[in-house]
């Protein structure tokens, strides 16, 4: 299950860069802010993120909508965190940081 709940780090050789490690951080606050857990999780697989990350910008990946399936047929979300997700985004983009 892919959910919210993890967010994969797109890493260099050096590991996660250090903005990445802070916006992650800040992620993680304001999703225990918002009464929910957001765990680190580094995982393999293409990814736009790669590309950022890899020019030092600070990059989460993998926080898409909480389902079963990804890219396949039988591809679902789970409708009982989509009321979580639309206020955990705005919170996201709104803060300063």
């Amino acid at each position: 299950m892919h959910n919210l709940s993890d967010w994969r780090h797109q890493s260099s050789a050096d590991g996660a860069n250090q903005g990445t490690v802070k916006l992650y951080r800040q992620a993680r606050e304001l999703a225990a802010e918002l009464g929910f857990v957001l765990e680190e999780a580094a995982t393999g697989g293409g990814s736009d993120g790669n590309f950022t990350s890899a020019l030092g910008i600070p990059t989460l990946d993998g926080m898409g909508a909480v389902g079963e399936g990804a890219h396949a047929r039988h591809e679902s979300i789970v409708l009982e965190h989509i009321a979580r997700e639309r206020h955990y985004w705005p919170a996201c983009w709104s803060r300063d940081g």
